[in-house]
């Protein structure tokens, strides 16, 4: 059925409602000493003074492994592409290859964060060479013994860094590919290891057989620090790829639960965790690696609702305090007790690769913690899941569900957690003028994320990006724009003078303000004052993107607009709903109405176009005017639905000289449903396809200037036939690839 093939820009929009609530957050009056951009750039200080300084030991070391987890966790949180083109950089040196002991834990760590950059761009090639070891590892018979003894590290995990290695790898495997066979080999094998390093009298594991006897110098049994870490932050990893269903899912929970109800007894006046966690005074240095583990959990524990946040939370607080104290001036991160397996000694000046990994991921889930403790009604994640930067893309979250939380109409406001920014919004409303939609606006580069609060106060006065009008004094002209391009069609009061012309009018702009009303108070629009100029000719056509439909395969273009209602008039998005007179279509009567939306930042208008008719299918093209002139140039891609004319050379004198003089070149696009017939006929290039009855049929279609460029280099614009086109199938594609929102009430 047509209705398939509508296209609509829409998003993936998940309702989340708090576990924690408003009253623990009331309760708690301890803030972390680190606001959310501070802790950011602190982890971007670490990261870039690892990444600087180089990693040894090659790219698939375990070590490494752990901070590549937490450079492609920062790449998602500092919105552009920096992070993960290092990622990739690195990895194509070992053309995404795991280490050479396939079977050897150690060797599968990095296999997770292949995983996630393949979740970011979709090549399968990034995982494939992990995948074949992990496919031989799964079927891999239990171990008899996992006494380090009797077993052998290359086959089993029998030491308790492994559960951060290979199980984490295997879950994200089984999250990319989809095959759940990657995690009930991972849980095979997860709890051979478990059942036999985890002591339930002291909720703590051990590092492996060796120390089930051995005893530290106050006669407790030694646990170390960082094997500890290596378990919780290995839990966090797969409890966020396990389904929530997962049969043995309870499992994992109890033993998170129960290993942080005893850390928290555990944490010592120094706000760190000592290298052996029974005997703090057995090395009583600081001590950031196994530290910034148990914050990642524990922050992470808290985020989720596993762990009650009045118990935890000073705790996490105490100890994020002692991580970023850690940080020197130059990014470092000390305190990191080297390469061992054991209790051990540790200074200021000691630094690892691991280390940088495991404080951005605390950094990462500290973040997601100070969401929750801002007074707020609701939070907003946005996510860009997509290999592909997103400029300005609207977001839109539902009205009435803000409603019902308190939100009211002009006393709230949307604020970026990072930056503590005010964000333009926008309440916007459906055709009966009821208020339906809370709109703003993010860039996103490929993989990011954006964090923002909704919450209450009296919003900042926007300067207006989007406005229309009808225009009275110039024979009922209605007129709309934003900060990109202006546009028009004609009113009934012009027919008399000029003759029925229903086409889209452009009005090329080189500047970012809106001008229609100062354009049409002094009438001078035809010559370029240093703003742009109308100089692009209608006449009897679509002009620029408009409708028409077809009657024995001939275009039966309609007249001016009959009536104009505005439903909303900026400061992000203006729309209006049209109507038409009926025309005769196969001694059929068809009525028309359209409704307009332009948002903000962008080149291209929505068209929602509704044809009523007792016949049920009516054939359509969407048209832009052919010049009579050589010199243009036209794309015509049925397969995804891009209609491109880049007109010729409009020569024809402005009023201004040098390289300001003439009119340039515009670029005119449509986007369509995909798989649409495109041709040349009667005087235009169009694409045809067909409409049903009753169901709008949408499509975008907008213009831009090659001349724009002189005022407005710091955007991003399409002043090229080339940079044009690009433009028009990264919005197609964006429209087919929905960004993902996470709306979390509290």
């Amino acid at each position: 059925m047509f209705k398939t093939k509508i296209l609509i820009i829409s998003l993936l929009v998940s309702v989340l409602w708090s576990t924690n609530g408003q009253q623990k957050q009331a309760k708690n009056n301890v803030q972390f000493q680190t606001s959310p951009r501070e802790t950011l750039l602190l982890m971007k200080s670490v990261a870039d003074w690892q990444l600087n300084k180089g990693i040894q030991r090659g790219v698939t070391y375990w070590g490494n492994a752990a901070f590549f987890a937490g450079i492609s966790e920062l790449a998602s949180w500092v919105n552009n592409d920096h992070y993960y083109n290092e990622l990739q950089r690195y990895f194509d040196e070992v053309e995404w290859a795991i280490g050479s002991r396939k079977l050897h834990a150690d060797d599968f760590a990095i296999l997770q964060v292949y995983c996630e950059m393949y979740e970011v761009f979709g090549k399968k090639e990034y995982y494939s060479d992990g995948k074949k070891a992990a496919d031989e590892l799964i079927n891999q018979p239990l171990a008899e013994s996992l006494d380090v003894n009797l077993s052998d590290h290359n086959k089993v995990w029998n030491w308790c860094d492994a559960m951060f290695m290979a199980p984490p790898a295997l879950s994200r495997l089984y999250t990319a590919t989809g095959d759940m066979k990657y995690l009930d080999g991972m849980d095979r094998l997860y709890w051979h290891t478990m059942d036999y390093l985890y002591n339930p009298d002291d909720k703590l594991v051990f590092r492996d057989s060796k120390y089930f006897d051995d005893k530290s110098p106050n006669g407790e049994h030694i646990y170390w620090s960082r094997g500890n870490g290596w378990v919780m932050g290995g839990l966090v990893r797969i409890l966020q790829d396990m389904p929530k269903d997962y049969p043995s899912r309870p499992k994992y929970e109890t033993l998170f639960k129960e290993i942080s109800s005893r850390l928290i007894s555990l944490l010592t006046p120094d706000g760190t965790w000592h290298t052996n966690l029974l005997d703090p005074d057995d090395y009583p240095d600081k001590e950031l690696s196994g530290t910034t583990f148990f914050v990642y959990a524990l922050a992470y524990g808290v985020n989720q609702g596993l762990l009650d946040q009045e118990t935890y939370l000073p705790i996490i607080m105490k100890a994020w305090k002692a991580c970023t104290d850690g940080v020197h001036d130059n990014g470092m991160i000390g305190h990191i007790q080297p390469i061992g397996a054991s209790p051990g000694y540790v200074t200021y000046d000691f630094t690892e690769s691991y280390g940088a990994g495991s404080f951005i991921l605390a950094g990462s889930e500290v973040l997601r913690l100070m969401i929750d403790l801002e007074p707020k009604i609701a939070s907003v994640v946005v996510k860009n899941p997509n290999p592909f930067n997103r400029l300005y893309e609207t977001v839109e979250l539902d009205w009435n569900l803000l409603k019902k939380k308190g939100a009211k109409d002009g006393q709230i406001k949307i604020v970026d957690l990072i930056t503590g920014v005010e964000i333009p919004s926008q309440i916007t409303k459906d055709t009966d003028g009821k208020a339906s939609r809370l709109i703003f606006q993010v860039k996103l580069a490929s993989g990011a994320e954006k964090h923002f609060i909704i919450k209450k106060g009296k919003p900042e006065l926007y300067n207006a990006k989007a406005y229309g009008r009808v225009v009275p004094e110039r024979y009922d002209d209605f007129a709309w724009e934003n900060n990109r391009m202006a546009y028009r069609i004609y009113g009934q009061a012009l027919i008399p003078i000029d003759g029925p012309s229903g086409g889209i009018d452009v009005w090329k702009k080189r500047t970012n303000a809106l001008v229609i009303d100062k354009w049409y108070k002094n009438g001078k629009y035809h010559k370029d004052h240093g703003e742009g100029n109308d100089s692009y000719k209608v006449g009897p056509s679509m002009g620029a993107g408009g409708i028409s439909l077809l009657d024995d395969g001939k275009l039966v273009l309609h007249e001016n607009y009959k009536t104009a209602k505005i439903i909303e008039n900026g400061p992000l998005r203006f729309s209006a709903i049209f109507t038409f007179e009926d025309q005769t279509i196969g001694n059929k009567k068809v009525a028309l109405t359209k409704k307009l939306t332009l948002d903000a930042n962008t080149y291209l208008n929505k068209w929602e176009v509704l044809f009523k008719s007792d016949t049920p299918e009516l054939p359509l093209a969407v048209g832009i005017v052919k010049r009579n002139k050589p010199g243009g140039n036209v794309v015509m891609d049925e397969k995804n639905g891009v209609l491109s004319y880049y007109e010729p050379e409009n020569t024809k004198d402005n009023g201004l000289t040098g390289r300001d003089a003439g009119n340039g070149r515009t670029g005119i696009g449509v986007l369509m449903p995909k798989q649409a017939l495109m041709e040349a006929m009667d005087n235009h290039y169009v694409a045809k396809d067909m409409a049903i009855s009753g169901i709008p049929f949408v499509y975008y279609s907008g213009a831009s200037w090659d001349k724009a460029q002189y005022k407005w280099r710091r955007l991003p614009i399409p002043i090229t036939n080339e940079a044009w086109i690009d433009y028009l199938y990264q919005t197609q594609k964006q429209h087919e690839n929905p960004l993902a929102v996470t709306l979390r009430f509290y």
